[in-house]
């Protein structure tokens, strides 16, 4: 099922080349966010490939139904709410088109007008003619990564975000990011109302200019994820939630990452353990905060990666600070 009027399925364009060579010793977070697929409000799947660029890359996808036999689910990890319902699902890998360098090319003008922590609201000239559906208002948000960690505090503040803590087990703030939820203001989205007048102001921008695309700054108040990394000499802890708001999670689980769940705090936790043909491994976890609706990431990477029992305790520690 696609969803017309909110375009971040082009977010993974901006995603930097990882220097494979060198991992883990880089942040291993792109890899792990790969897994992580989709997101699904009201049985439709917004949130297409969460991943990282050297921080974290949202993107807010094309909208599809989700569909699983019992016996295929019955394969993967499931975690339930305390209602029964499914709300984090593992599942096998997806392909996915690619987008077209055409549509790349508009994305990245956008991207050029942004200014950093500027949401843009862009729709394409002609779109018809160039093959490209009509009417469709697309988005592209450029980072903007607060170092000071009071500056991120009130950035939590103002987006009713999960508050992160200053430290972790010794590691200091080093920077943060809140992306905004542009599903809410989709035409599929709980304010749609607002969508339409977006594209009312959209079409009366004038549009004689040669650019291929007419753009507006669309201001936000409503998070969809938040990610902060904590430093210590050159060792990292990457925290992550993705902001779930009625809906629920598909993470993709490739081959080489071999998942198990455990309990922490009386809260499944899962350890996925990955471990490539290229010999490359790393671990990370995941956990679902039913009281926030969030689904939680720790990725452990740098000169003295975390173990497993570290990582472990370390999750004990925030499950109890709240997260």
């Amino acid at each position: 099922m696609q969803r017309k009027g909110n375009d971040f399925e082009y977010e993974d364009i901006r995603l930097e080349a990882i220097p494979q060579e060198s991992m883990p010793k880089i942040e291993i977070t792109n890899q792990v966010m790969q897994r992580i697929d989709e997101i699904q409000p009201k049985r439709l799947f917004w949130g297409r490939k969460w991943m990282w660029s050297r921080g974290l890359v949202t993107g807010i996808a094309t909208l599809f139904l989700f569909s699983m036999t019992a016996y295929a689910a019955s394969e993967y990890i499931q975690i339930r709410n305390s209602s029964g319902v499914v709300k984090v699902q593992y599942a096998e890998p997806q392909q996915f088109k690619k987008e077209s360098a055409q549509v790349k090319k508009y994305y990245s003008q956008a991207m050029k007008v942004a200014k950093p922590g500027e949401l843009i609201a862009y729709s394409i000239k002609n779109a018809r003619n160039k093959g490209l559906s009509e009417n469709m208002i697309h988005f592209a948000y450029k980072e903007l990564r607060i170092t000071e960690y009071s500056s991120f505090s009130k950035e939590n503040q103002r987006t009713k975000t999960p508050i992160f803590p200053k430290t972790v087990n010794g590691y200091e703030f080093e920077h943060g990011t809140i992306w905004p939820n542009t599903y809410s203001i989709s035409e599929s989205g709980k304010d749609s109302a607002r969508y339409h007048e977006i594209q009312k102001e959209l079409d009366h921008v004038n549009n004689s200019g040669k650019a291929d695309i007419v753009t507006k700054s669309v201001t936000w108040n409503e998070a969809g994820s938040i990610t902060a990394t904590y430093t210590k000499n050159n060792a990292h802890i990457g925290i992550s939630a993705v902001l779930l708001q009625g809906g629920h999670m598909k993470v993709e689980q490739q081959p080489e990452n071999k998942a198990n769940t455990v309990l922490v705090e009386g809260r499944e936790v899962i350890f996925n353990s990955v471990n490539r043909e290229d010999k490359i491994s790393y671990h990370y976890l995941n956990w679902f905060n039913e009281e926030q609706d969030a689904y939680y990431t720790i990725t452990t990477y740098g000169d003295r990666a975390l173990s497993r029992e570290k990582l472990i305790q370390l999750a004990r520690d925030l499950i109890k600070e709240g997260l």
